[in-house]
């Protein structure tokens, strides 16, 4: 008969047809598939797979993840607890991703770029004691005199909800970022340095402010805000 084809073989309509059913079928599959893994994004840092970005928020690098590039956006939510300890950082504080996995946090200065706020804590027992520490903030400081920066710098103690905390204040000429290693820029003359030094209960918690005079003098309230807001947390 014309048009129709022999029982149990499929004629040109029905070989359309089942080609269109098979088509949507592997449409719908994959469309499925992209839907599930969307909720599971995630980037990866030098081998490391991190949480991505949430809202336009950088995610805060985990140990080991390598450094975050120059220039890094401030974030929303930031790491304001180290080595179980907790502060309060306040404006021209600004809190941003840490530029090295080995940082607990970083702030920045608004209106400051030159000045930098850094928090270390490498664990209990470890970093140096904090007359080592000292010696080498003050080290990387000189005088335009020639004088021992040591015998300009004011260095206080002072506790904190229970806790010893050991302050730095030194200015003079910024050189190498630590005893005979090569400096990352020439010297800065006209720096500042604020350090404070808190003995936590999981080891000390380093917290080291650098810029220009007049960059620390905007945030020398912040930075002592920060210091006498330090307290024990889990």
């Amino acid at each position: 008969m014309t048009g129709s084809s022999p029982r149990g073989l499929a004629g040109p309509r029905e070989v359309l047809r089942a080609w269109a059913w098979a088509g949507a079928a592997i449409l719908a599959f994959s469309s499925c598939t992209r839907g599930a893994e969307a909720p599971s994004r995630t980037s990866r840092v030098l081998g490391e797979a991190v949480p991505s970005d949430v809202e336009g928020v950088p995610a805060a690098p985990r140990e080991g993840s390598g450094p975050t590039p120059a220039g890094a956006e401030p974030v929303a939510h930031a790491v304001a607890a180290a080595g179980g300890l907790g502060w309060d950082a306040r404006a021209p504080l600004m809190a941003r991703a840490p530029r090295s996995a080995m940082r607990a946090a970083e702030y920045g200065v608004e209106g400051h770029p030159d000045a930098e706020l850094t928090v270390f804590h490498f664990g209990a027992g470890q970093g140096g004691s904090v007359e080592d520490n000292l010696d080498r903030w003050v080290g990387q400081v000189t005088q335009p005199d020639g004088r021992p920066s040591r015998d300009v710098a004011r260095i206080e103690t002072l506790d904190a909800h229970g806790l010893r905390i050991t302050t730095l204040d030194v200015r003079g000429t910024l050189g190498a970022a630590m005893p005979g290693m090569p400096a990352a820029g020439p010297p800065r003359e006209g720096a500042r340095v604020l350090g404070a030094i808190a003995e936590g209960p999981r080891g000390p918690v380093f917290f080291k402010l650098v810029g220009t005079e007049a960059a620390l003098e905007a945030a020398e309230g912040s930075f002592r805000h920060l210091v006498e807001s330090l307290h024990a947390a889990d």
